[in-house]
This record gives C-alpha cells, structure tokens and sequence, in this order.
C-alpha cells in the first residue's frame, strides 16, 4: 500500500506542474485575449493579441504609434 501511495503522490507533483501550465496557456492567454480586444478577431493569436496591446497604446499616445517603441514591427500600422 505504501508504495501506491508514493506513487500517487510523483503523480501528484507532476499534476500540479502540467496544471500550472494549461492555467498559463489556456486561463491566462484568454484574458489577455479579453483584455486586449483580441477576443474580436476569429481565431485566436497571441500575436494577433501583441497587435492589439500596441494598438492600444498608439491610441493612449495620441495615435504617436512610432514614440511607442515598437517601429520596426508595426511601421505599417501608424
């Protein structure tokens, strides 16, 4: 009985490091994807969400997108 029990318990150690992991994944990305405005788009995309957040603070700039600091990703985006 003994050794089922250790058993359990390494499976539990590993349960919890995957669980940690979907949550970051899966939890986390979609309220990112709500907070950023990225829940509009289709299909979801963390770049597509990155898109949105300077997007974002373009808007908070004064539409300044290029003193945000991201020019050479979004050039064509200002």
């Amino acid at each position: 009985m003994e050794t089922i029990d250790a058993n359990f318990a390494r499976a539990q150690i590993v349960i919890n490091a995957i669980e940690e992991k979907r949550a970051l994944l899966v939890d986390d990305l979609e309220e990112i994807y709500v907070k950023t405005g990225a829940i509009a788009f289709k299909t979801r995309d963390p770049a597509k969400a990155f898109k949105c957040v300077v997007w974002k603070l373009g808007v908070d700039n004064d539409g300044k997108i290029h003193e945000i600091g991201f020019n050479h990703t979004f050039k064509n985006y200002s």
